[in-house]
């Protein structure tokens, strides 16, 4: 019988990896390192990660539609309903911009849509070309949907 020592038998198991021509990359574990958190703790943090992020990107642009209130659908397409209205010239708060239906608008032609959030979340979305953001198409600033 063979008495390997744990170490021993490591040393075989990278001789006969690097024989066959494997790459072996190993991360060393501290024996006090944190026990890895639970799916659920994980879940939570990430959800609180995503808030964090999306209040820390929220931008205020203006409504520019030439006159009539904006649309708000409750997606980012035409045959989406309309969920409220909001009358030109508001400041709005946008978290996030998505691709969707393109649409002729006060300010060009885009495929751009907006996510427009209120004080208890998002309330929907409205075509890019109806608000006044400094920029054509994606904004720089703002995470996609």
């Amino acid at each position: 019988m063979s008495h390997h020592t744990p170490r021993g038998r490591f040393a075989t198991l990278l001789g006969m990896l690097a024989t066959a021509g494997t790459v072996v990359a190993l991360a060393a574990t501290p024996a006090n390192a944190a026990p890895a958190p639970s799916p659920a703790l994980e879940a939570q943090q990430s959800a609180q990660a995503t808030v964090a992020y999306r209040q820390a990107v929220e931008l205020t642009f203006t409504v520019s539609t030439g006159g009539t209130a904006l649309n708000v659908r409750s997606c980012a397409r035409l045959s989406c309903g309309v969920v409220t209205t909001i009358p030109n010239g508001t400041f709005i708060t946008v978290d996030c911009q998505r691709a969707g239906d393109t649409v002729t608008g006060n300010l060009g032609t885009s495929a751009v849509w907006d996510r427009i959030i209120g004080s208890s979340g998002p309330i929907g979305f409205a075509s890019d070309t109806n608000i006044r953001s400094g920029y054509d198409g994606f904004h720089p600033g703002l995470p996609r949907c």
